[in-house]
């Protein structure tokens, strides 16, 4: 199963499988089916890591035996191309298992019989590398391949997911004088922004259009990332955004970038919504069928790109 969420492949298979058997009768679509599948694998793995989490974060070798990787980050000396495909391959896997969580508590209102907490909020950092990494490297490897490409998309999913999923292990466990999980989200942008700010850097060094293109991707995906946010009404996003404005205006704003920028700066969520908890697990639960989706087709994307350039 951990195998099945890791690889980059196994979407496009099912999707060859489908189209073979067009014969049978099927409401099932060959684009939504695989990552239906790898969302309902998702939610389940996160329970099983729930279950040796049961230390609460004290504990991190029970999840470090399933992933030996997340504390073991290789340093920037050794960022060759296959080493920087598998802290993709990782990024992507945490991506799905956060999926996974997030989706069952929504659909349980954080009240069933088992809370999913699959990933120590003290991993926290572990993941910050992990991104930091992508982002360090991915001037010089993106244009290795569509994989590396895809590197920055995924690397912004997770910082998506990773905020949302403390902010939900907030409202679980956290109590009147313990902030853990809202400090553990600071924390962990803390260390991502500076690598956002660094990427950004780069872009300015060289007035090729290639790294005129850079930029405007880094600021879309950046983009992406606050309006999902705001769309599912973080609680942590009111003290992020002052400085990820800032960053957002490092580059020259112009068309459709500028007016994106100008709906988050006059973006209000009504007291309604907020006050209003099924409400925003009905949010929470778009937000991640739409990330769900988003996932898939850029996996299946860069594994048919791949399989083209290798046959």
């Amino acid at each position: 199963m951990i195998s099945f969420l890791a690889d980059i492949h196994s979407l496009t298979r099912i999707k060859q499988n489908l189209r073979s058997e067009k014969h049978l009768q099927t409401d099932l679509s060959e684009d939504t089916l695989g990552a239906q599948l790898k969302g309902g694998l998702a939610q389940f793995l996160a329970l099983e890591f729930t279950e040796l989490n049961k230390n609460k974060d004290k504990d991190l070798r029970p999840i470090q035996k399933y992933m030996p990787w997340l504390s073991n980050l290789p340093s920037n000396a050794q960022q060759g191309a296959k080493e920087f495909v598998d802290c993709i391959d990782h990024i992507r896997f945490l991506s799905w298992i956060l999926i996974g969580s997030l989706t069952h508590s929504a659909l349980t209102r954080n009240k069933g019989t088992v809370i999913s907490y699959p990933i120590p909020i003290t991993c926290g950092n572990y993941i910050g590398e992990h991104i930091f990494y992508i982002l360090n490297g991915f001037a010089e490897h993106s244009k290795t391949s569509a994989i590396h490409m895809s590197s920055l998309f995924h690397s912004f999913i997770l910082c998506q997911l990773w905020t949302m999923y403390c902010e939900q292990i907030h409202y679980a466990y956290d109590t009147e004088n313990d902030s853990s999980a809202l400090n553990s989200i600071m924390e962990f942008w803390t260390r991502i922004t500076p690598g956002i700010l660094q990427l950004l850097s780069q872009t300015k060094v060289d007035n090729d259009k290639y790294f005129k293109e850079l930029a405007d991707m880094v600021i879309l995906h950046f983009l992406s990332l606050i309006e999902g946010l705001q769309e599912y009404n973080s609680i942590v996003l009111a003290k992020l955004f002052p400085i990820w404005i800032q960053v957002l205006f490092m580059s020259p704003l112009q068309g459709d970038q500028l007016k994106r920028v100008k709906q988050c700066l006059n973006h209000q969520t009504s007291t309604e919504i907020q006050l209003n908890t099924n409400a925003n697990y009905n949010i929470l639960i778009k937000c991640l069928q739409r990330l769900q989706y988003k996932v898939a087709m850029i996996e299946m994307q860069s594994s048919n790109a791949a399989q083209l350039y290798n046959s």
